[in-house]
């Protein structure tokens, strides 16, 4: 019986339409729970499209893995970068008045993974450092 059949019988949620959010890792394998318990016993599901399914599920698996990498990286060579920073005079964009500002970074906060420097007692986030001098 195919993903689409199962669904369409009421027993799982069915696959969203092009442009909707994903599916993910539960939802398939709700649908695959359903397509085994709901299978023809005289015709069961054919091994390939079961081997498919499983490697697709495998797939989704290493994605999911891979992003999360990918996150974490792109957090710690933020974090890096920032840190870098620590004793240099800086450029930066100011929140408050919308005006360019100098100091020097004293410390970097890090919350929630992602990087704040404190240039002398002002939280700067670091996209808004225009520019970065000498040590």
């Amino acid at each position: 019986m195919r993903v689409a059949a199962v669904a369409a019988q009421g027993t799982t949620p069915a696959p969203r339409a092009a442009g909707g959010p994903d599916l993910d890792k539960s939802t398939f394998l709700q649908l695959l729970v359903a397509q085994l318990k709901n299978q023809d016993p005289l015709n069961p599901m054919d091994n390939q499209q079961f081997v498919a399914q499983l490697a697709q599920l495998r797939t989704l698996e290493q994605i999911e893995t891979l992003n999360t990498s990918s996150q974490l990286a792109l957090e710690m060579e933020a974090v890096n970068q920032s840190m870098a920073l620590v004793g240099r005079q800086v450029d930066y964009r100011s929140e408050e008045d919308s005006t360019t500002k100098s100091g020097v970074v004293q410390r970097v906060q890090i919350t929630g993974g992602m990087p704040t420097l404190i240039v002398d007692g002002h939280e700067v986030a670091p996209g808004d450092v225009t520019a970065v001098g000498p040590a």
